[in-house]
């Protein structure tokens, strides 16, 4: 299917999807949205914050977790309502704001720990030496944590399930593309010192400059491309 426009490609990639028609849409990927890429920015985002509400949550919804929508959904609201942030993330919630609570702080303690656990494993990146190289070792310590590759094969399957193409490409690839910058970070200043802000500066920008071209499938497929972009 050619087109003149990517407005195009939304409203055919629905279509395509509701009639479980498998599909490849030929454009270059930003991957600044992925959950992955995501994922990484919000631990910077999470200590330059102090832990606040707003970056833990961007932390949570990359569903780099176990926990369900309505469990994240719940404690936001309740964080929010109750200003939690920094140390509070620590302290055992006791506010029931008026009993509206009251017979869920069990399960919003529970969830809370869990949290916990998170920010002390995003935390140890301000521990050790502060090389680039150390920082970036230690980041892929925290993807290990959070079981990344696991959860990516994750996406992957559902991908396949929904006939998506697009999805199983950008996944299956974003390991390898996010890598990529870190490696190129390490080999151009490796044992350079640095401050935890200003790599996530330069990891930012790495970031935003990168892109994936995905490979066209080889199985029977709908393709979708511009006119100046087909192959």
């Amino acid at each position: 299917v050619l087109v003149s426009s990517v407005s195009y490609y939304l409203p055919l990639k629905n279509i395509f999807e509701k009639y479980n028609i498998p599909f490849f849409t030929d454009v270059r990927r930003d991957i600044m949205t992925h959950p992955l890429t995501e994922l990484v920015r919000s631990f910077f985002k999470v200590l330059s914050s102090n832990n606040s509400t707003p970056a833990v949550f961007r932390l949570l919804k990359t569903g780099f977790n176990d926990f369900k929508a309505e469990e994240i959904a719940l404690t936001e609201n309740y964080c929010k309502a109750c200003g939690i942030r920094g140390k509070k993330w620590f302290d055992e919630w006791e506010y029931t704001l008026n009993g509206k609570y009251e017979n869920r702080l069990g399960e919003l303690n529970d969830i809370r720990l869990n949290i916990c656990d998170m920010l002390e494993h995003i935390s140890a990146l301000r521990k050790g030496s502060k090389t680039v190289r150390s920082i970036s070792e230690n980041i892929y310590a925290l993807l290990d944590y959070f079981d990344v590759k696991q959860r990516l094969s994750a996406l992957i399957d559902k991908a396949r399930e929904d006939n998506n193409e697009d999805a199983v490409r950008l996944h299956t690839m974003i390991w390898d593309t996010t890598g990529s910058i870190f490696s190129k970070m390490c080999e151009i200043m490796g044992e350079d010192k640095i401050t935890l802000d200003e790599y996530g500066k330069l990891l930012e920008a790495g970031i935003q400059n990168a892109s994936l071209t995905l490979i066209p499938p080889t199985c029977e497929s709908v393709t979708i491309a511009q006119f100046n972009r087909s192959r």
